[in-house]
């Protein structure tokens, strides 16, 4: 008996018919990403490039792919190997969320941001303190870089994503977070540490910082310090949560005592060897007390009016003169959009902000990027593309002038100047008040003349010439 269908051993076999469907791969708009989808029969891989819309569609045979392949700029290489898809005409949908008129559509994760570029090594381990100057673990003197992010971990403990904000830092070179770690008592805002899970997200918050090779300044005190039963058991609770965090950790007493009361200075508290600041700072413009009371380091806010602001960074020098320890430019005037005097005062003024960071950098322990931004805790958005600038060109200033710098020999307009000085005369300076500022390091000087005239040309005198001009005024000079 024969079965049907039946052929003869010489007849051909019956052709296989090979079915194409359309496979769509559906990212996040982004434009420009290559796709490649490996067909485990010819006439595959199939390649292409996603649209502005972050989609490319393949015509493929019905049999399963084997293999997802996605290289997008800004993103590391994304691989899927053993992909089994469903039939018909579907989307991968990568990092985007179901189409519910699509059921069938397949969801794949998304696509993982590349580390952002780090103008500087992350930070790591523990700083020790000689004299005026940090060290790092390498025996190398440190300098603080930092950044305002106020509400940063209200951010974190509201549940959204930090790690645009920690890139941010690292991309600009930031390695201290200066952070209201208690709360503030804004209007719209609550107290941290009433929350009964504020423990736990101070450490992690620590800790992702950290990991980005950024160090933690937490600023605990921001309302009425002088209640020192209230707020010394805010202030140890921090301590006791960082502690075995604290060689990347420093603690800030209060905020702006002169404001928010300096009571708190006078409680008992365990560090735990935490490297720590009262917050208090000096009277006045222009004296600096040697008995000024202090903790490991100092916090200075110094005047944010634009004509002392793009010289005054040269205070930290006086003040690490008189007290014999490191000083930090912890909130000068912030950079913003926009212009502002007064309470919350602000600035555009991209000369003034180069004179005091670049000043800072020659004789400071260190300073920070204050901004409206990081006021709010947040990246700088795309309608802030001036405090972007601002603070890329700090990092271009701390790039420049080398942390070494503090040690350096110091040397002003008329006192061993490497370059031509003409301000008593010529009026160099934009500045009512005439002033020029130079670190030598041997056979190599980094010069700064705060707000320099438009016409301004360096020259060097006495052997020194020119290597290098980074901005108007701000200068490198070898002999």
């Amino acid at each position: 008996m024969s079965s049907w269908p039946w052929h003869h051993p010489l007849d051909p076999p019956p052709p296989v018919i090979q079915r194409t469907r359309t496979i769509a791969v559906v990212l996040p708009p982004v434009g420009g990403a290559w796709v490649l989808l490996d067909d485990i029969i010819p006439p595959g891989p199939h390649a292409g490039t996603t649209d502005d819309n972050g989609e490319v569609a393949f015509q493929v045979s019905d049999l399963p792919v084997s293999r997802l392949v996605i290289e997008a700029p800004g993103y590391r290489p994304y691989v899927v190997e053993g992909l089994a898809l469903p039939p018909g005409n579907v989307q991968i949908r990568v990092g985007v969320a179901a189409d519910p008129v699509r059921p069938h559509d397949l969801i794949l994760g998304p696509l993982v941001p590349e580390a952002p570029p780090r103008p500087f090594p992350p930070d790591s381990g523990p700083l020790t303190i000689r004299g005026r100057e940090f060290f790092d673990r390498a025996a190398q003197v440190w300098r603080w870089r930092g950044a305002t992010m106020f509400l940063l971990l209200e951010r974190l403990m509201h549940g959204e994503d930090i790690q645009p904000q920690i890139d941010w830092m690292i991309q600009t070179g930031v390695n201290v977070a200066r952070v209201f770690v208690a709360g503030v008592p804004w209007p719209g805002h609550s107290w941290l540490y009433e929350h009964a899970n504020w423990p736990f997200y101070l450490g992690q918050f620590a800790d992702r910082l950290h990991a980005g090779g950024i160090r933690l300044e937490a600023t605990v005190g921001t309302d009425r310090c002088d209640d020192i039963n209230r707020w010394a058991p805010i202030l140890q609770s921090v301590y006791d949560i960082l502690d075995g965090r604290g060689a990347m950790c420093f603690v800030e007493w209060v905020n702006e005592p002169w404001v928010n009361g300096d009571g708190l200075m006078h409680a008992t508290i365990n560090r735990r060897g935490i490297l720590s600041s009262y917050g208090v700072q000096f009277e006045g413009n222009a004296h600096y007390d040697a008995t000024l009371p202090m903790l490991d380091y100092g916090t200075v806010h110094l005047p944010r009016d634009l004509d002392h602001f793009a010289r005054n960074s040269k205070d930290l020098k006086e003040l690490q003169d008189a007290t014999r320890k490191p000083w930090i430019g912890d909130e000068p005037l912030g950079i913003a959009d926009y212009d502002k005097t007064g309470s919350g005062a602000r600035t555009t003024n991209r000369m003034a902000v180069a004179g005091h960071f670049a000043i800072a950098a020659l004789y400071g322990a260190g300073c920070t990027i204050h901004s409206q931004f990081g006021l709010e805790g947040r990246c700088p958005s795309a309608s802030e593309p001036l405090s972007e600038s601002l603070a890329q060109m700090i990092t271009d200033i701390w790039r420049f002038i080398p942390a070494e710098a503090q040690l350096g020999e110091y040397a002003r307009a008329g006192l061993h100047y490497p370059l031509a000085w003409r301000g008593e005369h010529g009026d160099d300076s934009q500045l009512s008040s005439q002033h020029a500022y130079a670190s030598i390091m041997g056979d190599t000087a980094y010069c700064v003349l705060p707000m320099p005239r438009l016409d301004y040309v360096p020259e060097g005198v006495n052997g020194w010439k020119v290597d290098a001009e980074l901005l108007p005024g701000i200068v490198r000079v070898t002999r």
